[in-house]
């Protein structure tokens, strides 16, 4: 059996079908499976995968991605090595030779200069495509672009992937197309190709910024405040360096961003002082690590080599290192690199699930905390775009249609009813059957021989007249005090909207009509707060009433 396994681990590693990391795993799975099945030789391939699988998921309590992982090393066993493994070259050509695919694939993203990041989503993405085609019997047919159509068909049906992924694996599979194999892919991607449509992104608002930095303390605090508080994308608080605080200037600059692209954004005043003194700490590290002979740091395209000094200068140095030196894969130097993007998802995950956060939370929710944040403020939109690094305004005009929510007057029907919560209010004896007339208080109480209407401006007997010199209660939302064109009255009133009746010092006003108050009334009888839509300021001279009323009436009068 081992001697099998080894031939296996041999089989993966020759035709690239996973990263070297993923070898161990498939070959432990097929040994377990082998084990397993042993006492079952009667038994087919596919009965005793489903049982030993079935076995994992009962018994065990493997969970659901180390289930998936062990059926597809028992496929790629089975289906690729056993049988495809010793296959003879179809009749349409030899198939193509999977290590130099890659090797041309990683030249060709590095001569474009695209992200590390890219060229390790691009890599897998092809070696899925060319593990589909070997599990589906064409591991020795030349690759042609109708293979691309039969995988994103399977992908899209069988995988049932998103439509991001799809665009993604078909953007992945046109540059291997166009750079490495040279053919075009332009006939296959118009039909293929998946329509996305408008998504808005959640946001983590300031109140929830405050819970979720309440849960974090040193360093973990500092990376959240500064995602918060710059727009930073993980991978760019990541990289930062000492040199890009501009503390003088009040703004962080950041060295290739997205596109290769470089940006300024916003220092927060508030984190001055404790980005300060963690840059002390630091700095104390570096003179540590400079003591041993060590302390220089990864330096960008070929600045290594025009100033070799440079990697070990302070201003170059991270200002997020990590507690433990490692060796450069690339170069075999021990430095001190950068935290992980993966270090500050999982901090931010922790800290919203001790807060209690229903919404799924990242680092880049709290991007768009920053940007939905700054526009409520008041910001420009364009200076929000260079914040963020967009290149197109479009992309930073989804925010406008998140913030409306919170910066709009339109509130629920069932919130203007301002019927208690879980209970039913009962309607008066009087009330009329018509549905949405009369209630009694709805446009105000008229005088006993006349008839009320709830219509929308219309009130029988008192439609240009006076109301009821009682009481009136208006529940409808933006509605006037009094009746729609006629007087106040002069005894009291009562709003019912869940906004009105309380300023922002707890006292009750009281809102007047956008009619001139009778202002000789008003000075025989206790003063009445007035605040008019033109001006939030409350007061009680009648010279003041007459001049509200004025500005609302020339807003009413005004189009829109």
């Amino acid at each position: 059996m081992e001697r099998l396994l080894q031939e296996f681990a041999q089989y993966l590693r020759q035709r690239l079908l996973l990263p070297e990391s993923g070898v161990g795993a498939y070959v432990d799975w097929v040994r377990w499976f082998l084990q397993f099945a042993s006492p079952m030789k009667e038994l087919g391939f596919e009965a005793c995968m489903d049982r030993f699988l079935g076995e994992l998921a009962r018994t065990r309590g493997r969970p659901q991605w180390q289930i998936g992982q062990a059926k597809d090393a028992l496929h790629v066993y089975y289906y690729q090595f056993r049988n495809g493994g010793k296959a003879k070259p179809a009749e349409g050509g030899e198939g193509p030779n999977v290590r130099e695919l890659f090797e041309e694939l990683r030249t060709a993203l590095r001569r474009k200069r695209y992200a590390y990041s890219t060229e390790k989503s691009y890599t897998d993405k092809v070696r899925a495509f060319l593990a589909y085609r070997a599990d589906i019997g064409l591991l020795n047919r030349p690759v042609v672009p109708e293979d691309v159509k039969n995988y994103l068909t399977h992908l899209a049906m069988k995988r049932q992937i998103s439509k991001s992924t799809q665009n993604s694996t078909f953007h992945a599979l046109v540059f291997f197309f166009k750079h490495v194999l040279h053919q075009d892919l332009e006939d296959v991607g118009k039909s293929v190709r998946a329509k996305r449509g408008r998504n808005l992104p959640a946001v983590v608002w300031p109140d929830e910024a405050e819970r979720l930095l309440s849960q974090l303390t040193g360093d973990e605090w500092l990376w959240v405040a500064m995602l918060y508080g710059t727009g930073l994308r993980v991978s760019e608080l990541a990289r930062l360096r000492v040199k890009d605080l501009d503390f003088s200037g009040d703004c962080v600059l950041v060295r290739n961003g997205k596109g290769d692209k470089d940006r300024y954004t916003l220092l927060p005043a508030s984190l001055v002082q404790p980005l300060q003194e963690h840059l002390r700490h630091v700095q104390a590290i570096h003179r540590e690590d400079l003591a041993l002979g060590l302390g220089e740091v990864y330096m960008p395209d070929a600045l290594g080599r025009k100033y070799p000094a440079a990697g070990r200068e302070w201003g170059w140095q991270y200002v997020f290192p990590v507690a433990s030196l490692a060796v450069d894969p690339r170069s075999g130097i021990s430095r001190r690199h950068h935290i992980t993007p993966q270090t500050v998802q999982r901090a931010v995950r922790d800290a919203a699930g001790k807060a209690g956060f229903s919404k799924h939370v990242t680092p880049h929710t709290l991007r768009h905390g920053f940007a939905t944040a700054l526009l409520l403020n008041g910001a420009d939109i364009r200076e929000v775009q260079e914040f963020l690094g967009h290149k197109s305004l479009e992309t930073t005009m989804v925010y406008t249609h998140v913030i409306r929510q919170r910066k709009g007057n339109v509130a629920s029907p069932l919130d203007v009813l301002g019927a208690p919560s879980g209970s039913t209010p009962s309607a008066p004896a009087s009330a009329p059957a018509r549905p949405g007339a009369g209630r009694g208080t709805e446009v105000g109480r008229a005088a006993p021989d006349r008839q009320t209407d709830a219509r929308p401006g219309a009130v029988r007997g008192t439609e240009v007249g006076r109301a009821a010199p009682d009481r009136q209660t208006d529940a409808r939302p933006g509605a006037v005090r009094g009746t729609e064109v006629g007087r106040m009255a002069t005894s009291r009133q009562d709003d019912a909207r869940p906004e009105a009746g309380r300023d922002t010092t707890g006292r009750p006003e009281v809102y007047v009509t956008p009619v001139p108050p009778p202002c000789g009334t008003l000075g025989s009888q206790t003063p009445v707060a007035c605040r008019s839509r033109a001006s939030p300021v409350r007061s009680t001279s009648p010279a003041h009433c007459q001049a509200a009323w004025r500005a609302d009436a020339r807003i009413r009068a005004s189009p829109g």
